[in-house]
């Protein structure tokens, strides 16, 4: 049986490709010359929503559904390019495509912070908090080696569609510089030497290592959380320039002939504000606290983040880090438990005891003491028993504000009437 009814449906059928391949005459009045243009690797239906109206999360789209050139058989072919099937624009339509998005993420990031520091916050009784704000002095890029079509790939948030530094990265550059800054101190039994005659450490013999990451025999005790931006960043194109591409690719010896084929990737562009959060777990030694701000310092400002590292890339500012250990969301929170706590005693009391409560705390100025008097002329519509418990507490109140011994008129009326409710002579 024909599969003529399936091909009409499918993507990549023969009369069926998302491409909109055109022809063009020829110069010289030969055969018909076709134009590549943009070919999106999805179905129809997927395609006609990115093409349209899409407007979500960036690294979905940048990840799984940017256009290519629909093959003719020339070198170009399935190269990323723009919508209208050019190359040399594909990277401004990159960015021109997160900009569309940048209004909508704000709030989720925003969001994704704030959730951040409820988990520093819950986790404050046993662990102190660092919470670090530091600026890129210098285009950051991370996760360059992710495959993608563009050939150099980009770290994004899955969720946000944003660029973002993993913890993982974080761990693994602040245990570097942990190790670097300790060397000096290792001891020789812990230097060995390879059949090469190379000497190596493990870094696991680092005290410091160890202690706050961890190894085999240990668990670390310092939470490091994901990286964002501040506020939604901004992106830009950057460029490498391998000269000898040919020479990695064919047989042909390197040589200054070979023309540079320029490489376009995505940067995160400088001046870029970053909140780096970390919880350092509660000890008596008390110098874990610095040992990992200065670590931390080190890190972004001389040793840097992501790729490119050597050639001055992913650097923070120092002018401009700022630290933080969250005191005053603490002390914040501290204070609402406390208001729920005491609500909910209040709620749960009944007329009698919210009023012994409020009378508790009052002072002796002139508007606490006048709901004192109120308090007291309502004494009688109360039962007998509860009166009991209202005089004690006007008792306490006027002791506590010098108004019981030694009154005149009708301050000593109340306090006279008070003895009889309480049965004092």
């Amino acid at each position: 049986m024909s599969d003529y009814r399936n091909n009409q449906n499918r993507p990549y059928g023969p009369n069926n490709r998302n491409t909109q391949q055109n022809t063009q005459p020829r110069r010289d009045g030969g055969r018909q010359e076709k134009i590549s243009e943009a070919l999106y690797p999805c179905n129809k239906a997927i395609k006609d929503i990115i093409t349209h109206s899409y407007v979500g999360n960036f690294a979905l789209w940048y990840n799984k559904f940017i256009p290519v050139l629909s093959p003719t058989g020339s070198k170009n072919d399935y190269k990323p390019c723009n919508n209208q099937g050019k190359i040399e624009d594909s990277f401004k339509f990159y960015i021109d495509k997160y900009n569309s998005n940048k209004n909508q993420v704000s709030t989720n990031l925003k969001q994704k912070h704030d959730e951040q520091k409820e988990y520093m916050i819950a986790n404050s009784t046993y662990y102190d908090l660092i919470e670090i704000t530091a600026k890129t002095k210098t285009p950051l890029i991370t996760g360059i080696g992710q495959s993608h079509p563009t050939e150099v790939g980009i770290t994004l948030d899955y969720n946000l569609g944003i660029p973002y530094i993993p913890a993982s990265t974080i761990k693994g550059l602040l245990r570097f510089t942990t190790t670097i800054q300790s060397l000096n101190d290792i001891e020789k039994n812990k230097v060995h030497e390879d059949k090469e005659g190379k000497f190596f450490i493990f870094d696991t013999d680092i005290q410091e290592v160890s202690y706050y990451f961890g190894g085999q025999e240990n668990s670390g005790n310092i939470i490091i959380l994901d990286a964002y931006p501040k506020e939604v960043p901004d992106l830009d194109i950057d460029i490498m320039n391998p000269h000898y591409s040919k020479y990695y690719q064919d047989d042909k010896p390197p040589a200054d002939y070979l023309e540079p084929i320029p490489i376009k990737f995505l940067v995160v562009k400088k001046d870029t504000e970053f909140i780096f959060r970390i919880l350092v777990y509660k000890n008596n030694r008390g110098t874990e606290l610095k040992n990992i701000k200065d670590i931390l310092t080190k890190t972004l400002t001389e040793e840097g983040i992501g790729a490119k590292k050597s050639l001055g890339y992913g650097l923070f500012n120092p002018c401009t880090i700022k630290f933080s250990d969250l005191s005053n969301k603490i002390n914040e929170r501290q204070q609402q438990t406390l208001s729920q706590k005491q609500n909910s005693i209040l709620n749960a009391m009944n007329e009698v005891d919210n009023i012994c409560l409020k009378l508790s705390k009052l002072s002796n100025n002139t508007e606490d003491f006048n709901i004192s008097v109120e308090i007291y002329k309502s004494i009688n519509n109360y039962e007998y028993n509860d009166q009991i418990k209202i005089a004690q507490s006007l008792k306490e109140y006027y002791i506590r504000i010098n108004k019981w011994q030694k009154v005149k008129d009708k301050q000593a009326m109340k306090v006279n009437n008070i003895k009889r409710i309480l049965g004092i002579q």
